[in-house]
């Protein structure tokens, strides 16, 4: 059996890509929605609604207007360089015969990407057995669709081959790649009732037709409990993706059960043949995400459902709802996240996990602190993990007299991690017993200092700084400037004359929130976009693409965005997220 190849799908992979641009661009009313083209049990689906909202909100949005603007422009003039993306349109116009405006208004409605089963053994599967599908209405652009591809398959001829056959009234046209050393691979396609199909399977193009010409496939997805759920959690999402990991499971679980044929357990005594369900993964159900492109905001939802945490899940300990955004969090700290969630619940769980999954390994580690009991005169588990708190909060904060346009910035920033403490007093004695067992007490690298009754310590790395205190039943780190660590402390100790909590927005979105909200955030936008373009400009693999000297600034990212927002449920069957980015009016 032939791999699968891509070789003959990317003749009208062009095509495919104009039909995914296009679902930006206007719509029309399908006689069967393209949701319910494939079945409950389809693996993958990714689907587009609502196209013209969509490219007015892109239209009247920041997005085009900032890609536009001179300084974006000379930020990313290598990548342009590089692209040559100024001859696109040229270039697009020569191969198709379309400029990229005509080949965006090829598609009239909905876009639908599709993998409609999880074939077993997919890394050999040949192009026939892969289920995937692509469908797109095109309304009256039969002939121009037609002609697009005849004029991509006249230009390879020379590897090339065309063939097509009926089926239940619908032409089904095949492009084999003869060109191949190890056969041919065909990529099928068709045009039924206004819609697009496109596949590398011919098997997948005939029940499309089916689902289409029956009013929808059987059991659709569109019609399923499932994506009704989900549509009231994402809401009008005009695009949404989600993984059916019920679907997925039986591959990975047989992928695991190969490798345990092929030698039982490996050399880290992993059982291969119950690893999968120790991990958890049948106990998944959906990953979905759906995004709507508001008139002045971008509204992203999405879940993460389960049967049980099991596995991997067991460590999503978040604590009881009702998150609170803390007294000493300051206004114009430009990111904050507050979130309920146990580490010492955690940790037993992943003792639990590594129990289940490599008891030799948990032995291992269940001695390694046995003997730093013995050794240290401390109980990590009991003195260490289990004195800790249920709120985290971190936050980037600017230390003083840094301000977000200096240049280097990003390596200025401070990062803050507040930890609430069940027994300070507890957590405090083990550390410094850690401190004395282990000869750091007096090293140089320690630096310690008194501030408003706080002993603030700072650990010199050479790279960031590293500075802890214990203050107020809070465990308290800051990466970078040591001032950080002293602000916080001053907060706690007097409180902050410009609290977050009252901030207007925050208060808005705050309130919009769930009652059972265990996590919300709020970002400076324009900030964490400057963080972005510090960071591709910082990376040797991305650094080539963009020019360092010319990085737009905070306030250029702020004539465009206003802040975001996020929060977050952990319920029975799931956890739900739903983030806003505010644009600026």
């Amino acid at each position: 059996m032939k791999k699968t190849s891509t070789s003959a799908f990317r003749i009208v992979l062009l095509v495919a890509c104009g039909f995914v641009l296009s679902a930006f661009r206007v719509t029309a009313v399908a006689s069967t929605p393209l949701i319910n083209l494939v079945g409950e049990d389809a693996a993958i689906v990714m689907i587009a609604h609502d196209a013209p909202k969509i490219v007015k909100s892109y239209k009247d949005g920041p997005w085009l207007e900032m890609w536009n603007d001179n300084q974006i422009k000379r930020f990313l003039a290598p990548l342009h360089a590089k692209l040559k993306s100024e001859e696109w349109d040229e270039k697009v116009k020569a191969k198709t015969g379309l400029t990229i405006e005509e080949l965006l208004g090829l598609v009239q409605g909905d876009y639908l990407i599709a993998l409609k089963s999880m074939p077993a053994n997919i890394d050999k599967v040949s192009s026939e057995d892969m289920p995937l599908i692509i469908a797109a209405e095109i309304g009256d652009n039969k002939a121009r669709v037609e002609k697009l591809i005849a004029t991509l398959v006249s230009e390879k001829s020379a590897s090339r081959t065309t063939d097509s056959e009926d089926y239940a009234g619908v032409t089904i046209n095949i492009i084999k790649n003869t060109g191949k050393a190890d056969g041919a691979e065909n990529t099928a396609w068709a045009i039924v009732d206004k819609t697009f199909l496109l596949s590398p399977s011919k098997a997948a193009i005939i029940s499309t037709i089916e689902a289409i010409k029956n009013g929808g496939a059987e059991n659709a997805f569109g019609k399923s409990e499932r994506y009704l759920r989900m549509r009231q959690r994402t809401g009008d999402a005009q695009v949404m993706y989600a993984v059916n990991f019920q679907a997925i499971y039986p591959a990975i679980n047989d992928a695991f059960a190969k490798k345990a044929a092929s030698g039982g357990r490996d050399a880290a005594y992993i059982d291969y043949t119950t690893l999968a369900s120790a991990l958890g993964f049948n106990a998944l159900k959906d990953i979905y995400f759906g995004a709507n492109y508001g008139t002045d905001n971008v509204t992203a939802s999405g879940a993460i459902t389960y049967t049980e945490r099991r596995g991997l899940l067991s460590l999503l300990t978040f604590g009881d709802g009702s998150v609170k955004i803390p007294e000493y969090a300051s206004a114009d700290w430009p990111t904050v996240n507050v979130v309920n969630y146990s580490i010492p619940q955690a940790f037993t769980a992943l003792e639990q996990l590594l129990e289940a999954i490599n008891p030799g390994v948990s032995m291992m580690i269940q001695g390694q602190l046995e003997s730093a009991k013995q050794g240290l005169g401390i109980d990590i588990k009991r003195d260490l993990i289990e004195t800790l708190g249920e709120q985290i909060v971190s936050a980037n904060i600017l230390p003083a007299g840094v301000t977000a346009n200096d240049t280097g910035f990003s390596e200025k920033i401070g990062v803050l991690y507040v930890i609430s403490l069940k027994d300070a007093r507890t957590f405090q004695n083990a550390i410094e017993t850690l401190k004395r067992s282990s000869g750091l007490e007096n090293h140089p690298m320690l630096v310690q200092r008194e501030y408003l009754g706080n002993t603030i310590t700072t650990i010199n790395t050479g790279a960031k700084q590293v500075s802890y205190t214990i203050a107020r039943n809070q465990l308290v780190v800051g990466i970078g400037s040591p001032t950080i660590v002293e602000f916080l402390v001053q907060n706690l100790a007097n409180g902050t004359t410009a609290p977050l909590a009252e901030r207007n927005d925050v208060r808005e979105n705050f309130a919009a929130a769930p009652a059972d909200t265990v996590s919300f955030s709020v970002q400076n936008t324009a900030f964490t976009f400057r963080l972005l373009c510090d960071a591709f400009a910082a990376l040797p693999q991305l650094s080539e693409y963009v020019d360092s000297s010319a990085t737009p600034s905070v306030e250029f990212f702020e004539k465009h965005f206003g802040n975001s927002y996020g929060w977050m449920t952990s319920e029975s069957d799931g956890l739900y997220f739903t983030s806003k980015m505010f644009y600026k009016k």
